[in-house]
């Protein structure tokens, strides 16, 4: 059975498996039986967001591809804002690396050059000094513990 959305006044029209390809996202809930549904007199359902990009989102809950013209550079990050309100986290991913990957092409030098980093604390506090710009004396802490693909502590950042 078909089911028509009004996106901020644009229509679109799929199916409920469609919309509930990740039940724990926004449009899951609303069509998995978690938010009371009313339709409105033409018998779609509205969602007070810009209809504009939705159908980049449709497109992705079919296929589970992200198609994006190339010639729309900023378009990753408006479409991430509409993503992170219906809560798709595998698409919420993929568009923060398109965001981080237009900002570095974006700027003439990444912001972290790749360096490995000794493992031995003294060359280790050697090697900041050095980036830093300190004299060798310098005591360090641990700050923060991060890394790059946001799972796994391997970088850690001294201060």
């Amino acid at each position: 059975k078909p089911i028509t959305l009004n996106i901020g006044g644009k229509k679109y029209c799929t199916t409920q498996d469609t919309l509930m390809k990740y039940r724990d996202s926004f449009l899951g809930a609303m069509f998995g039986g978690y938010i009371p549904l009313k339709p409105c007199k033409d018998g779609s359902f509205f969602i007070d967001r810009d209809g504009t990009h939705f159908h980049y989102i449709l497109n992705y809950l079919r296929t589970g591809e992200l198609i994006l013209p190339q010639n729309k550079p900023h378009l990753s990050k408006m479409l991430l804002l509409e993503v992170e309100f219906y809560q798709i986290e595998e698409l919420i991913g993929k568009l923060r690396g398109k965001t981080q990957a237009s900002k570095q092409t974006a700027n003439s030098e990444p912001p972290f050059v790749s360096t490995i980093l000794p493992q031995d604390k003294l060359e280790f506090s050697e090697k900041l000094n050095e980036w830093v710009g300190c004299q060798n004396d310098q005591k360090w802490k641990l700050l923060y513990r991060g890394s790059r693909d946001g799972f796994k502590g391997t970088l850690i950042i001294f201060c």
